[in-house]
């Protein structure tokens, strides 16, 4: 099936677009190197628009915070026609609708720096669409993303490359997504170096400190994996109880700690920042050893530490510490939760045991939930 073709089956009815909306996630995943230039370009519809960036955005974990939704503005000039902005706005909503993803959209009116960042701290975003009216005062509103870490967006060749994700459209041709990964990074956008996420020049980021060598795997499933695995850890502190006599544990924020190289590790860590403010606090910490592991309440496992986990367990000892992991075997050996993914669908595997070791409560609704219980 070519591209074009694909495109127009996202315009069959509502019952097809939840199947569309995966093939346009790989089709926007897969961006080429180098934009059309601009007297060979023409603009997608809205609807069009709406797909290829809502699908970019869920492959990459966006909305996944606790409680899930997706939050977008589209920012427009006071110029900009009303039924314009309405489409886009529609476009989005419907998408939603059609893919079983929560979103809120609203549409704002950019009149100056300190009204929008008024109106987004009332009312935090996770993305935000610049109309092509705003191409002048897009530095001014980059301030603002950067600081509020808000991914930006929109539909004008122009914009690739300052932007994290715009939707271009060669004429004669079918809409594709181009993502700068330096504007990416400004905003807190996670994207590995061997992702085939690429800026309009065609040059890739450069791996965080930390990262591991082979960053996030440019493999759309398993960048869904990821996804599916951080909202899963986003949700997990309210189905644990910790001991009562921890002092101030109900008042501080949640702490997950990260021992290990694993690509999941940044995801989360992208997640949390963009957790909402009104929400219960959630901090990520790296350790180096098992027993500096001690000051988290929740501690990620990666799978690089198969070698020494007998003698992380042992050197957590009954610490009131929810190990997790998500590699095989990892539940059977000592781990709490292990996570996995099965029929492109996140399962797991907890150990009660190793849960009353640590004096933990695990709720029966997440138990009703596990793959199995050890």
């Amino acid at each position: 099936m070519t591209a074009p073709t694909t495109l127009a089956a996202c315009s069959s009815p509502r019952r097809h677009r939840s199947v569309c909306i995966s093939v346009l996630a790989i089709m926007g995943l897969w961006a080429s190197t180098a934009p059309p230039s601009a007297a060979q370009s023409s603009t997608a519809s809205p609807a069009v628009q709406a797909g290829l960036l809502l699908a970019a955005l869920r492959q990459a974990g966006v909305g996944d915070a606790s409680p899930a939704r997706l939050r977008l503005v589209v920012l427009v000039d006071e110029r900009t026609p009303k039924l314009s902005a309405d489409e886009l706005v529609m476009a989005f909503r419907q998408w939603g609708v059609d893919s079983d993803v929560a979103i809120s959209v609203q549409r704002l009116t950019f009149r100056g720096v300190g009204g929008l960042l008024q109106q987004i701290d009332q009312k935090p975003v996770d993305a935000m669409y610049v109309h092509t009216d705003l191409m002048r005062a897009l530095p001014v509103i980059q301030q603002v993303t950067r600081a509020r870490k808000i991914i930006s967006m929109g539909a004008a060749e122009a914009l690739a490359g300052s932007i994290s994700l715009t939707v271009v459209k060669p004429e004669g041709s079918a809409a594709r997504l181009v993502v700068s990964t330096r504007a990416a990074q400004l905003e807190g956008f996670v994207v590995a170096h061997r992702s085939p996420f690429v800026d309009h020049d065609g040059s890739t980021a450069e791996a965080e400190p930390g990262d591991d060598a082979g960053g996030v795997s440019d493999d759309p499933e398993t960048q869904a994996a990821i996804a599916n695995k951080v909202a899963f850890l986003l949700r997990l502190p309210q189905f644990v109880r910790w001991p009562s006599d921890i002092e101030g544990h109900d008042q501080r924020p949640i702490v997950f700690g990260l021992l290990g190289v694993d690509p999941l590790g940044q995801a989360l860590e992208s997640a949390i920042r963009r957790r909402a403010e009104t929400l219960r606090p959630f901090e990520l910490k790296r350790f180096d050893t098992a027993r500096a592991g001690i000051r988290c309440d929740i501690l990620l496992i990666a799978s690089s530490e198969q070698e020494r986990l007998d003698s992380i367990l042992d050197g957590l000892g009954t610490a009131a510490v929810l190990t997790v992991g998500d590699t095989a075997g990892f539940a059977e050996r000592g781990v709490i939760v292990n996570l996995g993914i099965r029929d492109g669908r996140l399962r797991f595997v907890a150990n009660r045991s190793a849960a009353r070791r640590a004096n933990l409560t695990i709720s029966s609704k997440l138990l009703k939930l596990a793959a199995a219980v050890q």
